[in-house]
């Protein structure tokens, strides 16, 4: 890993830091899905994973609606 400088996005200060692997940096590289094995899961176990699975679901849901208004936004400041 290198140096490198970066900025703070929410005060504009540049900050120095080490460089990331490139995995670090690929989307496609992010950790996959990993299926639990029910077998072993109580009944309670399996409610309270399912509570979970859906709370991710609706963070995922909410970042995906962010991102959407945030290119909206940025494709009305360019069509101007």
């Amino acid at each position: 890993k290198g140096q490198t400088l970066r900025w703070n996005a929410l005060d504009g200060e540049k900050i120095a830091g080490e460089t990331m692997d490139e995995d670090e940096t690929d989307p496609k590289a992010a950790k996959k899905f990993e299926p639990l094995v029910f077998d072993t899961l109580s009944i309670g176990e399996l409610t309270t994973y399912i509570v979970e699975l859906k709370e991710e679901i609706s963070r995922a849901e909410a970042a995906i609606d962010a991102k959407r208004s945030f290119r909206e936004s940025a494709q009305d400041v360019f069509r101007g």
